[in-house]
């Protein structure tokens, strides 16, 4: 059974989602990091994060001027897909330089993103059929 429950954060009220432990029990480590690493890169921000540093890493300030956010706002973002496992940084004197930690995973799942996907439209019937052949299989 969830729950909506409210959490006060820097002074802005923040409506979460809290789920019972039934609801994640039966998850594997695995999917666990499968859906951290799909949540971090469900936000267009840090899509274009990745995008940008698809080509190679780059440093903070540079980071900020080719995705265009705030220093607070960037940061937040950053710290996200670190914590995915998505991205990494690599201190340089003073200078913190981001890079992909993962490059085969980010780039498959940022190809599958812009590709065409033809729609695919089945009439109730063949959604029957198909639905009834497979029940037929099992």
């Amino acid at each position: 059974m969830s729950r909506w429950s409210a959490r006060l954060g820097r002074g802005t009220q923040l409506w979460t989602r809290r789920t019972s432990r039934k609801d994640s029990s039966n998850m594997t480590e695995k999917e666990a990091i499968k859906i951290k690493v799909l949540k971090a890169m469900s936000h267009p921000a840090r899509l274009r994060i990745l995008r940008v540093l698809r080509a190679g890493a780059l440093c903070a300030g540079k980071t900020n001027e080719e995705v265009h956010l705030s220093q607070p706002n960037l940061s937040q973002h950053l710290k996200a897909l670190r914590e995915s496992g998505l991205l990494s940084t690599a201190k340089i004197g003073t200078r913190s330089c981001h890079y992909i930690a993962r490059p085969s995973l980010v780039d498959a799942i940022l190809d599958a993103l812009d590709s065409e996907h033809d729609e695919i439209v089945k009439t109730t019937e063949q959604v029957c059929a198909e639905a009834k052949g497979r029940e037929e299989g099992s």
